[in-house]
């Protein structure tokens, strides 16, 4: 089954759970059925509940400088905030220590090598003092042989990583000159080798390229597969969800992941279910024409020139649908009722049915299950629940990520109760998003 989709049946069912047991003792003639309006299942006409990440738009390019530790710097050319262009040399290296170590790296090989020489030769005489050797002692001689053969075999490994290192030295003393490869701003110089918060020493220098945004995002261990290098995604503005940018997925820096699922008030930090490394990825962008540096923005899989207009819903949606295909569906006065739809097109990698007639986006349907009968009462799930109830703001990883449906706000415990925790929506760059409508 699709992610996307197994997503949607995850929250659905686990909704239901709760409405039931909110709405149990409602003192209603028959069992209450939750049902999910067809604009949220969709994404028709609502923010739907498609995977979404949130973002933070940035600068784009970056150029972290690393110091050459066999080398030291002699002098720095630029300042903190000064705007550089590419090829402006931005610091040199001493070349006085290049060139010490250079012939000190020529001495050893030379060495080296004067030593592979002195034991070929002692091969040649030791093989002469066999040759004349009576038998007896021929023997002695071919493992005296054998051991210096092994000798020059070492002479000769050790040689070859010499001259590399000479090579080395010598491209060092050409390449005192560091230079930028962007034009762009000097963001920071460490003279002081300052270490990040994990220990790891900082870059020495960073250029962050002006002119250019794009848009940075994280995503972790349980949702890694929804996203891959060079997926097409659309930014969404969070005040305004009709503003869209298209954008490709640049990089997803997989090598330097932060450990942590922000959940540790709640549950112990060292639960394998817990918690997830988190990888920061960046989005390249199109055309960024009303974005601005620091602008809180929302990514999600695909394109902003696809047709939102089509509802397509989830097979599992659907009985018979092979035949004369009908949902679960609420009547005007909240009761049950089997509903006829039309179906159009099947997207088999999606498993979703194009509705051609029969549902709007202000229906509400209910997931299929045998126990269900008409004319029973539905409760309608629907947005606001969400919004205004905790679970979007006070659960951001109720809403898409899967992890463990809360993000440092609750959790779900006994039979479907909710535990409010703090209400902490603020992270620029976090996980699947909630879907707040904060700017």
């Amino acid at each position: 089954m699709n992610v996307n989709i197994f997503r949607r049946l995850t929250l659905l069912i686990l909704s239901a759970f709760m409405i039931i047991s909110l709405s149990a003792c409602s003192g209603d003639d028959g069992e209450p059925v939750s049902v999910q309006s067809v604009a949220m299942i969709t994404g028709v006409g609502s923010v739907g509940l498609a995977d979404r990440f949130s973002g933070l738009v940035v600068s784009g390019s970056t150029q972290e400088i690393k110091l050459d530790e066999s080398m030291t710097v002699d002098e720095i050319r630029v300042k903190p905030g000064q705007e550089v262009k590419i090829g402006d040399i931005l610091f040199t290296y001493d070349n006085e220590l290049s060139l010490l170590n250079l012939e000190q790296a020529k001495l050893e090989l030379e060495s080296l090598k004067n030593t592979l020489t002195a034991n070929q030769e002692q091969i040649k005489d030791l093989e002469k003092q066999r040759n004349n050797a009576p038998s007896s002692q021929k023997l002695q001689y071919t493992l005296e042989i054998q051991e210096m053969e092994a000798t020059v075999r070492e002479n000769e490994y050790n040689i070859s990583l010499k001259e590399k290192d000479v090579a080395r030295q010598e491209q060092a003393t050409k390449n005192t000159e560091v230079k930028s490869t962007l034009d762009g701003r000097v963001s920071s110089i460490n003279e002081n080798n300052e270490t990040d918060e994990y220990g790891a020493p900082k870059p020495f220098m960073t250029i962050v390229e002006t002119g250019k945004l794009r848009i940075k995002g994280t995503i972790n261990e349980l949702n890694r597969g929804s996203l891959t290098e060079g997926m097409s995604v659309i930014i969404r503005s969070r005040t305004d969800s009709e503003v869209t940018w298209n954008g490709v997925i640049d990089v997803i820096d997989w090598d330097n992941p932060t450990t942590g699922s922000g959940m540790e008030g709640y549950y112990s930090p060292a639960d394998e279910m817990t918690s997830s490394s988190k990888y920061p990825f960046y989005v390249t962008i199109e055309n960024y024409d009303g974005m601005f540096m620091g602008q809180h923005v929302y990514i999600e899989p695909g394109t902003a020139s696809a047709d939102t207009s089509e509802l397509w819903l989830p097979e599992y949606y659907i009985n018979d649908s092979d035949g004369d295909a009908w949902v679960w569906a609420a009547s005007s006065r909240d009761k049950l009722t089997k509903r006829s739809v039309t179906l159009g097109r099947y997207d088999e990698e999606n498993g979703t049915y194009l509705i051609s007639s029969g549902l709007a986006t202000d229906d509400y349907i209910a997931f299929p299950d045998e126990a269900l009968k008409e004319g029973q009462p539905v409760v309608r799930l629907d947005e606001s629940m969400f919004n205004e109830g905790g679970m979007e703001n006070g659960g951001e990883e109720f809403m898409g990520d899967g992890e463990e449906f809360m993000d440092g706000a609750g959790e779900f415990e006994g039979e479907g109760q909710f535990i409010e925790g703090p209400a902490e929506n603020t992270e620029p760059i976090g996980e699947v998003a909630s879907e707040s409508t904060e700017g």
